[in-house]
Parts: C-alpha cells; sequence; structure tokens
C-alpha cells in the first residue's frame, strides 16, 4: 500500500513461543522496566538517560535496542507508550528505531551493536527463567 512502511511493526503476536513447551508468552513477565534495566546494563546507559534529550549514538542506539526488545516481548505495551518511556514524543520515532535494527540485524550493518542485542535477549530469557522457577 503505497505511503505506509514496508515493515509492519504494528502487528505483533500477543501469544509468542517460547522454549519451554509448556510455557506461553502470557506466562512470562516481560516489562518494560525489565527490558530497560537490562539494556542499560548491557550498554553501560543510565536508565535516566534514556528518556532525556541526548542524541549521543550510545544513547540513541540503547533506545533503539530497548524499543526493539519492548515491541518484541512487550507486546501489551502501544509503541507510543514504549516510547514515551524511551523518551520519544510519539510513535513514528519508536517506528524508525525498531526498523532501523530490523535493517541492521538484516544487513550485518552494526555487529557489535547485534552482538549485545543477543546478550541482552539471552539474559532478558535467564532472568524471567529464574523468576518462573521461584
Amino acid at each position: 500500500i503505497p505511503g505506509l512502511p514496508s515493515k509492519k511493526v504494528w502487528n505483533r503476536p500477543k501469544e509468542m513461543a517460547y522454549n519451554r513447551s509448556t510455557t506461553k508468552r502470557s506466562d512470562i513477565q516481560f516489562t518494560p522496566k525489565l527490558i530497560m534495566a537490562i539494556t542499560c546494563n548491557h550498554t553501560g546507559i543510565s536508565p535516566l538517560a534514556l528518556p532525556r534529550k541526548n542524541r549521543k549514538r550510545d544513547v540513541v542506539r540503547t533506545r533503539q535496542l530497548f524499543v526493539w526488545l519492548c515491541n518484541k516481548y512487550a507486546a501489551d505495551y502501544s509503541l507510543k507508550r514504549i516510547g514515551v518511556m524511551a523518551g520519544y514524543t510519539d510513535h513514528a520515532t519508536p517506528i524508525h528505531g525498531i526498523n532501523f535494527i530490523n535493517d541492521a540485524i538484516e544487513m550485518n550493518s552494526e555487529p557489535e551493536w547485534i552482538e549485545m542485542l543477543r546478550s541482552i535477549e539471552s539474559d532478558l530469557m535467564r532472568t524471567v527463567e529464574s523468576n518462573l522457577k521461584r
């Protein structure tokens, strides 16, 4: 459709398969707060720096990683709501960040950030699994 982005970031599945066969997406607590804490821990950026108007590359990439992970794992939150947590004013900037990360993964244009993304995802899964075992 002309005028619409080619990547449909707004069509997020409500139920996502998880690597444990008995666990559904709805049983797992993926909150933006948890995602932000783990992302900021990996990148070394303070969670307080994300919502501020800072355009340094490391802060911008951290925001983009946070939004991409929230889009993937916290599907109950709207892009507008996720964007506000990251310091954006509307839904368009989170869509740009998600598309940027998707393109970087597809073209392997930012290998150090993609490696960090994979590490963040594994830490996120480990944290959630340890919480499920309690």
